[in-house]
């Protein structure tokens, strides 16, 4: 088995660089662990990650080789490998560590510097070794005492390994094992609800995206359902029904005072679902004011409630959803970026109705029974309620539909048609009327209507394409451009157009 280093460049070692200082005090906590690996014949190459623009990659390999002339070694530029690279942004390390590890990782044995870098660089090359990789670990400290530099193996003590991670995910999602909660069986919802169950077993942040009526929001609850959190408070709360001042007030809280109408102390939801998880439908709408304080609460836990000085604290696992497109929503000024990547370390894209139409039938037995069951219960002055049917002809009068309302207006058209049917049996004419009522229509041509500009509408057509593979894979570049038949270079500049 190969042994192999693997190190971000961090400032002591970019400063032991330019000095060209090899003295015990002063060569860095990269050169000074790599130097003891070596002289222990533990390392056959190196990975180092430069993340400085001071210096070049050359450079790097050069002050090594003065020393370790034989030693193989691998220097990546991290604002080469992804797109606005940020060391305290997680998901721009994470996708350069998925990066550069090469495809025989399991024959690889890992010796990692955990000292330099930033702290999240440190956290995710933890996180990542221990889901992913066989390592081992190192730190550096200074003791002042002797006025020297220590070297010294860490032991972990947790272990979380990838296997186990995927036996978790096979005994929550099997081929008999479907939601309770969310109706269907189509290969699309399937598999967002694994990545749902998947997002459960980290205590990570996560974005949901879908038009509306998807069911986001049930998602959400499949989460909560799955995780360890899943005996603790649950809320859901749409950030575009209120102004931003009730915004602030409804998450973060208030005192008495605080502004009209505060007539009491008044704790905010995230107080209130404290250890639970709270669920921020269309975060696109909040205000960029709300985007930061929101953001510092992901990154720091803290929170200040309207009135008060001193900030709380509060541990929530946030899931947002949104019908928007971030991304346009980025490039316009109107969403943070940073607040973007903190939600997005687990995306789950739902499926429109019109991409499953396998599930309506499903769904539309779902429906009918729950109304049924409604409508019997209740009294009526004039008449006894009569259950209704369904049969094939009026579901594939429903498939054919485009469902621009998704779910939520198949329930409501099947709730109307129920109310008008005059037999048992709901008729494709009773749908075709009910349909009519909300301006629907059956499948649209799909191509635009002339005369348009067509080199513009080609643009834009090949960046929804664009967007559409890089939320499918994560955000991630390379499995992007698999995705679209492109190599990573040609993505890469398309991207930056």
């Amino acid at each position: 088995m190969k042994n192999e280093f693997l190190s971000f460049l961090g400032s002591q070692d970019l400063k032991a660089i330019l000095n060209r200082d090899c003295s015990a005090n002063k060569k860095g906590p990269l050169f000074f662990i790599l130097s003891n690996l070596i002289k222990n014949n533990d390392i056959d190459s190196a990975y180092i990650v430069n993340d400085f623009d001071e210096i070049k990659n050359e450079d790097i390999e050069e002050f090594i080789h003065e020393e370790f002339p034989e030693l193989e070694i691998n220097v990546f530029n991290a604002h080469s490998l992804v797109k606005d690279y940020n060391p305290t942004n997680y998901s721009k390390i994470h996708e350069i560590i998925k990066t550069i590890i090469p495809e025989n990782y399991h024959d690889i044995k890992w010796h990692i510097n955990l000292t330099s870098g930033t702290p999240v660089i440190t956290s995710m090359l933890l996180l990542y070794a221990k889901t992913h990789l066989s390592a081992k670990y190192y730190q550096t400290f200074y003791d002042s005492k002797n006025n020297t530099e220590v070297f010294e193996e860490k032991r972990i003590p947790f272990n979380i390994t990838i296997s186990r991670i995927n036996r978790m995910i096979e005994e929550s999602v099997s081929e008999n094992d479907y939601s309770k909660d969310i109706v269907g069986k189509s290969e699309k919802l399937q598999k967002a609800i694994k990545k749902a169950r998947r997002a459960a077993i980290f205590d990570v942040s996560c974005l949901i995206l879908g038009e509306t009526g998807t069911g986001k929001e049930l998602i959400a609850k499949e989460i909560h359902k799955y995780s360890p959190r899943k005996d603790k408070p649950f809320f859901a709360f749409n950030c575009s029904v209120f102004s931003e001042e009730l915004v602030r007030s409804e998450l973060f809280g208030h005192t008495k005072g605080a502004f009209t109408g505060a007539t009491k102390d008044k704790k905010g939801i995230i107080d209130r679902c404290n250890q639970g998880i709270l669920f921020l439908d269309e975060i696109g709408d909040l205000s960029l004011r709300v985007q930061s304080q929101l953001l510092r609460f992901l990154q720091e836990g803290k929170y200040l409630p309207i009135g008060k000085e001193k900030e709380q604290f509060a541990d929530v696992k946030i899931i947002a959803a949104t019908h928007k497109n971030l991304l346009n929503l980025i490039q316009e000024g109107k969403f943070r970026e940073d607040l973007f990547y903190r939600l997005a370390i687990e995306i789950i894209e739902l499926p429109p109705l019109r991409e499953r139409k396998e599930d309506i039938s499903l769904l539309t037995k779902y429906f009918i029974d729950k109304y049924n069951q409604r409508y019997s219960s209740e009294h009526f002055f004039e008449f006894e309620y009569v259950k209704r049917k369904i049969d094939r002809a009026t579901i594939e009068e429903l498939e054919k539909y485009e469902w621009q309302g998704n779910i939520r207006e198949l329930q409501h058209t099947l709730n109307r048609a129920i109310i008008w049917s005059d037999d048992s049996y709901i008729s494709p004419e009773t749908i075709r009327e009910c349909k009519i009522l909300n301006g629907n229509t059956y499948k649209k041509d799909p191509l635009p209507h002339l005369p348009i500009k067509l080199k513009s509408y080609l643009s834009d057509l090949e960046k929804k394409i664009i967007e559409k593979a890089l939320r499918q894979t994560n955000y991630n570049q390379r499995k992007a451009a698999e995705l679209l038949s492109i190599d990573k270079t040609t993505l890469n500049k398309k991207i930056k157009k």
